[in-house]
C-alpha cells in the first residue's frame, strides 16, 4: 500500500507539475500584454484631462500602433487621439486640426460602433467646422448610448442653439444641470442662450451660478454686466465690467465700451469719456463707440463733429447703426434710423436694437437742449409697459430724471458739480435755514398764506388721481423677481459650442484684491447726532429700483430735499392707483409712530477703512441688493458702514439679511426703523 501511495504522488509530480510551470511561463505574454494597454489608455485620459495634449496623442497613438492591442482596445484610443486633436486645434488656433480629429473618431466607430464617447466627440468637433445638423445627429446617438452623460446634453443643446431651435436646447441644458448640477459650463452656455433669447434677467441667475464655480472667467463677468445694464441696473453692471477688465486688462475694447455707457447712463461723464475713448482704438471703425463717445463729450460741453466725419466709418443710410451717423450729423431724419433698426428677422435682436436707438436720440436731443424731443422718444420706449424689456427701466430713470443745466447760450451742457462740492452746498443751505429761527408771529402768517393759497386751488378728481399716479410712479420699485414672464421664442444668435475652462483662483468667496470706488452717496453723521437719523436725511432716494443707486446729482438733491425725484410724462404709463401714504398699511409692512411707512435697514459690516467698505459696497450690489455707505464718528476715528436698504416691508428686509447671514464671516445687524 505504501508503495502504491508513493506511485500516484510520483505521477502526480510528473503531470500537474510540468502543467502549472507552462501556465506560469505563458502568463506575461498575455494577460499583462491587455493590462499595459489598459493603463496607456487611462494615462492618456489623465493627461487629456489636464491639458497635457502631447502625452496623450503619444500615448494614444501607441496603442493604435500596437498589433496585440484588441480592437477595443483600438476604437477607444482613436477616440482618445479626436478629442486631443480637436483641443490641439481650439488651443493653437488650427482650424486643419479638426478635420483630423473627426477621421479619428470615424476610424473608432468603424472598430466599435456603439461607442459612446466617439459620437460625443465626433458631433462636438462637427459643430466646431460648422455642421450643426450632422452634429445634433450625432449627440442625439450619445444622449441614446448615455443617458447619464451630461456632456452629451450640453453639447446637444449647442447644437440646436445653432440650428434655432432654442425651446429644444434649453430643454437640454436643464438635463444636463438636473444630471449635474455642479458643472459650471451648462449655467455658462443657458446663460448665454437666455440672453439670445432677450431673457436677461434669468440669465444673471445663471451667470451667478457659474461665478460660484469658476470666478477667473473674464467673459462672464461682461456678459453679467451687459444683462444687468440691459435691464436698468448701470450701478451693478459697472461693477461686473471692473471685474472683466481686471481680469483681462490690456486688450478687451468690449467691456470698455460698456462701461462707458453704464457711466454715461450715471451722469459720470468724464469717466465715461475717458473709457470709450480708450476703447476707440482698439475698435476704430465701431459705429457704437464713436455714437456714445460723442455724446459724451457733448455733454461736456465740446462737441465732437470730425468724430463722426472720419471717411474710414461707413455711413451707409440702410444699415443700423450706420445710419445713426448721418442722423446725428443732421442730414437723415431719425425716424429712418429706428426703422433700419427694426427691420431686421430677429424679433429679439430687432426689440434690442429698436431700443438702443430711442435711448441715443433722446440723449442726443437732451444733450442738445431740446427737452420736449427727449421726451417724446423716451416715452415711445417705455409705450410696451415690459419692465424687462431692454433700455426699458433706463428710460423710466431718464424720463424721471431732471436735465443736466445749460452752460451758456450756446446750448453746452455742464458736467455735475463734484459729490464733495454738492455736499458743502446742502449743508450749507441747510446751516443757513436752521440759523434764521421764525418768531411765532412770523410762522402764523406763513402758514396761514400756505393755507389760503392751498384752499384756492382746488383739485378736481382727475387732477387728484394724476397727481396720485405720478407720485407712485416715483416710488414705485421697477425691477421685481418674483414673478419672471418667459423667455419670447425665436432664433438665437450664435452661442460658443466650446470654451477651454480658466484656471480657477483660489481666493475666498466674495473676495476682490482690486478694490474699485464706488460713487453711491455717502451720508455723514455728526458726532454730536444721535445715532438714529430722520429718513429724510440718511435714506436713499426713494425713486430708485432696489439695488440700482441713483446718479450722483439726483441722489444728492433727494438727500437734501428729502423727497423722491420728480416725475416725467412716462407717468401716464401707470395705473391710476391710490396714493401710498392713503393706503391701509398691511400687517406686513412696517409703520412708523406717525403712521407713515417706515424705512428698514440693518449693517452688514463695517470698516475702519475706506476702500474696504467700498469694496464690500460693490460686493452687495453685484447680488442684486440695495446698499450704502453712513459714516459714523467716534472720539478718534471715523467708521465706514455699509447698511442694506432701505426697505418698505419687514418681509423683504428680512430675507435680505438672511442672505447675507449665509454668507462667511457676515454677521449683519438687526433690523431697525428710520
Amino acid at each position: 500500500m505504501p508503495d502504491a501511495n508513493l506511485a500516484a504522488a510520483l505521477i502526480r509530480f510528473r503531470v500537474v507539475v510540468p502543467i502549472l510551470g507552462a501556465c506560469l511561463l505563458l502568463t506575461p505574454m498575455t494577460v499583462p500584454a491587455d493590462d499595459t494597454f489598459d493603463t496607456s489608455l487611462k494615462s492618456a485620459s489623465e493627461a487629456l484631462a489636464r491639458d497635457a495634449l502631447e502625452e496623450a496623442e503619444q500615448l494614444n497613438g501607441q496603442v493604435i500602433n500596437a498589433s496585440e492591442a484588441t480592437r477595443i482596445q483600438r476604437a477607444s484610443a482613436f477616440a482618445g487621439r479626436c478629442a486631443t486633436r480637436y483641443k490641439q486645434g481650439l488651443a493653437t488656433r488650427n482650424p486643419a486640426l479638426i478635420p483630423q480629429a473627426i477621421g479619428d473618431c470615424d476610424r473608432a466607430l468603424e472598430l466599435k460602433s456603439d461607442l459612446h464617447p466617439a459620437y460625443r466627440i465626433r458631433g462636438v468637433a462637427l459643430l466646431s467646422a460648422g455642421h450643426p445638423d450632422r452634429a445634433a445627429e450625432d449627440l442625439a446617438v450619445a444622449v441614446a448610448l448615455n443617458p447619464e452623460d451630461h456632456l452629451s446634453f450640453q453639447n446637444r443643446a449647442l447644437a440646436l442653439a445653432k440650428l434655432g431651435r432654442s425651446k429644444e436646447a434649453m430643454a437640454e441644458l436643464d438635463a444636463a444641470i438636473r444630471l449635474k448640477p455642479d458643472h459650471p459650463w451648462s449655467y455658462y452656455n443657458r446663460g448665454r442662450l437666455r440672453i439670445a433669447q432677450g431673457d436677461y434677467e434669468t440669465s444673471i441667475d445663471d451667470f451667478i451660478a457659474f461665478i460660484r464655480f469658476k470666478r477667473d472667467h473674464e467673459e462672464v463677468y461682461r456678459l453679467r454686466g451687459m444683462s444687468r445694464l440691459l435691464i436698468g441696473m448701470p450701478q451693478q453692471a459697472v461693477g461686473d465690467f471692473y471685474e472683466s477688465l481686471r481680469l483681462r486688462p490690456n486688450h478687451n475694447p468690449e467691456a470698455l465700451l460698456a462701461r462707458g455707457m453704464a457711466f454715461f447712463l450715471l451722469e459720470r461723464f468724464a469717466e465715461a469719456e475717458q473709457d470709450l475713448a480708450q476703447a476707440l482704438p482698439l475698435q476704430s471703425g465701431h459705429v457704437e463707440t464713436r455714437l456714445w463717445l460723442f455724446l459724451t463729450r457733448q455733454r461736456l460741453g465740446k462737441v465732437d463733429r470730425e468724430l463722426l466725419n472720419d471717411p474710414s466709418v461707413p455711413k451707409d443710410p440702410k444699415n443700423w447703426p450706420e445710419i445713426l451717423i448721418p442722423v446725428f450729423l443732421g442730414t437723415v431724419a431719425a425716424d429712418k434710423a429706428l426703422e433700419a433698426a427694426r427691420a431686421g428677422e430677429d424679433p429679439v435682436a430687432s426689440r434690442l436694437k429698436g431700443n438702443l436707438t430711442l435711448l441715443l436720440l433722446a440723449h442726443k436731443a437732451r444733450g442738445e437742449g431740446h427737452e420736449a424731443e427727449a421726451t417724446r422718444w423716451l416715452e415711445t420706449l417705455v409705450a410696451s409697459q415690459e419692465r424687462e424689456a431692454p433700455y426699458y427701466q433706463l428710460a423710466r430713470q431718464a424720463l424721471r430724471r431732471t436735465p443736466t443745466p445749460m452752460a451758456d447760450a450756446e446750448d453746452k451742457p455742464t458736467p455735475p458739480a463734484p459729490l464733495s462740492q454738492r455736499s458743502k452746498t446742502e449743508a450749507d443751505d441747510k446751516l443757513a435755514t436752521a440759523s434764521t429761527p421764525k418768531t411765532p408771529a412770523t410762522r402764523s402768517k406763513t402758514e396761514a398764506d400756505d393755507k389760503h393759497a392751498t384752499a384756492s386751488t382746488p383739485k378736481t378728481p382727475a387732477t387728484r388721481s394724476k397727481t396720485e399716479a405720478d407720485d407712485k410712479l416715483a416710488t414705485v420699485t421697477p425691477r421685481h423677481t418674483e414673478e419672471r414672464p418667459s423667455a419670447p421664442s425665436g432664433p438665437p444668435q450664435s452661442v460658443h459650442a466650446f470654451t477651454v475652462p480658466p484656471v480657477e483662483r483660489m481666493s475666498a468667496p466674495g473676495s476682490n484684491p482690486d478694490p474699485h470706488q464706488s460713487t453711491r452717496p455717502i451720508h455723514k453723521t455728526p458726532a454730536s447726532a444721535p445715532a438714529t437719523k430722520p429718513a429724510a436725511e440718511t435714506a436713499p432716494p426713494t425713486g430708485q429700483t432696489a439695488g440700482t443707486p441713483a446718479t450722483e446729482q439726483s441722489a444728492s438733491k433727494t438727500a437734501a430735499k428729502g423727497s423722491a425725484p420728480p416725475t416725467g410724462s412716462g407717468a401716464t404709463n401707470t395705473p391710476k392707483t391710490k396714493p401710498a401714504l392713503a393706503a391701509t398699511p398691511d400687517s406686513a409692512t412696517a409703520t412708523s409712530p406717525e403712521g407713515k411707512k417706515a424705512r428698514l435697514v440693518f449693517k452688514a459690516a463695517s470698516f475702519g477703512n475706506a476702500s474696504y467698505a467700498n469694496n464690500a459696497l460693490n460686493q452687495y450690489l453685484q447680488l442684486g441688493l440695495p446698499a450704502f455707505l453712513e459714516q459714523t464718528h467716534t472720539r478718534d476715528k471715523i467708521l465706514h458702514r455699509v447698511l442694506i436698504g432701505p426697505f418698505d416691508e419687514q418681509g423683504r428686509a428680512e430675507e435680505a439679511r438672511d442672505l447675507i447671514r449665509k454668507l462667511p464671516n457676515h454677521t449683519p445687524g438687526e433690523i431697525t426703523k428710520r
